[in-house]
């Protein structure tokens, strides 16, 4: 119980660490545990990934038996200077490994591995090659914002490319092209418009391979403005697929268009599962926004569903041989 604890402790100074160090990008400051921002943030993910999973076990058991079965080496982060998905993880409790980005060109990678690019994603090329590899024999590679030109551009050239007219910091609304796919249910979570944070010079996508790409979610905003509209693609290579996102996974800001995104997180969740919640929880929920449960829900459910869903083609592989 005491090494339980211990580990705990470690977790949120690593995640605080890591905050802070987001926080002063540009304008160099210290943050405080008592500062609004970290404990707003760390309390969106908190409650988002509880809700989530709560969720998943009931409208996806396969789904969430799959991503119980997830272990620190089924996924790989590689490490960027502007997103942070290993922060998501961390406080969604989702199992995983970090790698420097001059890593990236010696890691041998597993097909039935998720494998996470931050932002920028500057890597080695031989680092590309090898994940090029690695997707072609089955690997899930899900990257974001700026590693569409660092990284997509050179290892998937026909595929997508960035269309030279970077964003400014805004938030556009967004609309999932498929609201039956599971994968990008967590969008439409709440009443009204979903939302979508562009960090300043957030790279537009413009898709080559209109036959082969898949648009997930767009932005007719994003389009009107910088000429693209879409903001998640995904596209199979060989017997494996990439998945890419304009902007980032980790929340550092929202925007409240209407009265429902400033009201409590607890009226925007569905009854059953608010009640089902300890009342820690609730008490949360109460006092987090809804605009910043909505996003912080999203990228919390988007990620899970993928890491599960690879876990998943891992393990009926295995099956299948055994057979």
């Amino acid at each position: 119980m005491n090494d339980e604890k211990q580990q705990k402790n470690t977790n949120q100074e690593e995640i605080f660490q890591a905050f802070q160090k987001i926080q002063s990008k540009g304008a160099p400051k210290n943050v405080d545990k008592d500062d609004g921002k970290y404990n707003q943030m760390k309390d969106s993910y908190e409650v988002s990934s509880w809700y989530a999973k709560t969720k998943l076990r009931d409208e996806e058991p396969e789904m969430a038996a799959a991503l119980d079965e997830v272990e620190e080496s089924n996924v790989i982060v590689v490490q960027g200077g502007y997103d942070n998905c290993e922060l998501v993880l961390r406080l969604a409790d989702i199992p995983h490994v970090v790698i420097p980005e001059r890593a990236a060109k010696t890691v041998s990678y597993r097909p039935d591995q998720t494998v996470f690019i931050n932002c920028p994603g500057n890597i080695s090329d031989k680092a590309i090659r090898k994940l090029v590899t690695f997707v072609r024999e089955g690997g899930l590679l899900i990257t974001t914002d700026w590693a569409l030109q660092n990284v997509l551009e050179k290892g998937f050239p026909d595929k997508v490319k960035y269309n030279q007219r970077a964003t400014g910091d805004e938030v556009v609304r967004i609309t999932v092209k498929d609201p039956e796919n599971p994968i990008v249910k967590g969008f439409l979570e709440a009443d009204g418009d979903p939302l979508w944070w562009l960090e300043g010079s957030s790279y537009p996508i413009e898709i080559l391979d209109k036959k082969n790409v898949k648009v997930l979610v767009y932005s007719n905003e994003l389009k009107t403005k910088y000429g693209e509209s879409p903001v998640i693609v995904e596209f199979e290579h060989g017997e494996g697929k990439v998945i890419h996102m304009i902007s980032h996974f980790y929340l550092q800001r929202t925007e409240t268009r209407d009265k429902k995104d400033t009201m409590a997180s607890s009226t925007a969740v569905e009854g059953k599962y608010y009640d089902m919640a300890p009342e820690a929880m609730k008490e949360k929920f109460k006092a987090i926004d809804t605009a910043s449960f909505k996003s912080a829900q999203s990228s919390v459910d988007f990620i899970q569903k993928n890491i599960a869903a690879q876990k998943m083609k891992s393990m009926k592989k295995k099956e299948d041989k055994a057979e």
